[in-house]
């Protein structure tokens, strides 16, 4: 999570507020902003450099955003 952003990604800064290992990756649990909103974000399990607590920057490519409706 720590790379340059790519030029054509969306992004948006969030906080860690949850790691969950599931084999080869991690789901990292994050909270945008003051309004309650939660997201996810998948990173390599070895990736020692995030950790719960952190104020991380999230990308995503424009073509796998989703929606969903809480």
């Amino acid at each position: 999570m720590g790379a340059a952003l790519p030029a054509d990604a969306n992004s948006v800064g969030a906080r860690v507020v949850d790691l969950e290992y599931m084999g080869a990756y991690r789901t990292a649990m994050l909270a945008f902003g003051a309004a309650g909103v939660t997201g996810r974000a998948r990173i390599d399990a070895f990736d020692a450099s995030v950790a719960i607590g952190d104020e991380v920057i999230a990308h995503w490519r424009p073509e796998r955003q989703r929606l969903v409706a809480a």
